[in-house]
């Protein structure tokens, strides 16, 4: 299990099983997915890391294989591409699980590895902004949706799923000038100059106070991590110092 050649050759596989669901197309209804070599490809791919999962869970028996993180997203991706291999299922969204594949050829690289454990592996901090982030979509969306669901020739704010995909529209930068414009001809004259404060103060927020934070978070995770480090080279420091000091007193004696 700890053999570099088959860690090489697991991952090997699963860059190749990458460039083969790149290639891949639909090729309509009718065709025969027997005489498909994408699928086939995948069937024969699909079975090879099934086997790895269980020599792993052989090597490493039951619960010392699930109580690793790792292992546990190799686990769902294995029942998730296993099912979709099923004929009924294989043009279906069980095709994300074939896509997040490429997620562990991250482990081809060790630095690539680290960097993606300091951003994401303390995920306290960025768990609880992700969480202010909906929770702040919602609110604005609750507000949103009572200020303008009477505004009549304006649909974006007739119920609640509609004004909230508007204001995660906003959030994201993408037309988010054309939501405001609609707003503000629906609105009329009178009401346009408060209308358009209102937008873009949500929108200077969620853009630029909201990304300011995510960044910060990051950096924060990896400060902690060379805090981490000094701390063990102190330590170490200290270790050996009492050493060199004890080693004349023993000498001594």
């Amino acid at each position: 299990m700890r053999s570099s050649v088959f860690h090489m050759f697991i991952l090997s596989m699963v860059a190749v099983d990458v460039i083969v669901a790149a290639s891949n197309y639909h090729r309509g209804e009718d065709h025969k997915l027997t005489n498909d070599e994408f699928y086939l490809a995948e069937v024969a791919f699909t079975v090879l890391f099934d086997l790895e999962a269980l020599l792993k869970i052989w090597c490493l028996g039951f619960t010392g294989y699930i109580s690793s993180s790792l292992h546990k997203f190799e686990s769902l991706l294995v029942v998730g591409t296993t099912l979709h291999i099923y004929p009924d299922l294989y043009h279906s969204q069980f095709t994300y699980f074939q896509v997040l594949r490429v997620v562990r050829l991250i482990k081809i690289s060790p630095a690539l590895e680290d960097f993606v454990y300091k951003i994401f592996g303390p995920g306290k901090k960025l768990g609880s902004l992700v969480v202010f982030t909906a929770s702040l979509l919602i609110v604005m969306s609750a507000i949103s949706l009572q200020m303008f669901c009477f505004v009549e020739d304006l649909d974006r704010f007739t119920t609640f799923p509609r004004a909230f995909m508007s204001m995660f529209q906003i959030l994201t930068q993408e037309g988010w000038v054309d939501v405001m414009d609609q707003t503000l001809v629906a609105v009329g004259q009178m009401w346009a100059p408060v209308v358009a404060i209102y937008f873009i103060l949500y929108h200077l927020f969620a853009t630029l106070i909201l990304l300011s934070l995510f960044v910060a978070v990051i950096l924060d995770n990896l400060e902690l991590d060379e805090d981490l480090k000094k701390l063990k080279q102190a330590v170490k420091l200290q270790a050996s110092s009492h050493a060199q000091i004890s080693y004349p007193s023993d000498t001594a004696d």
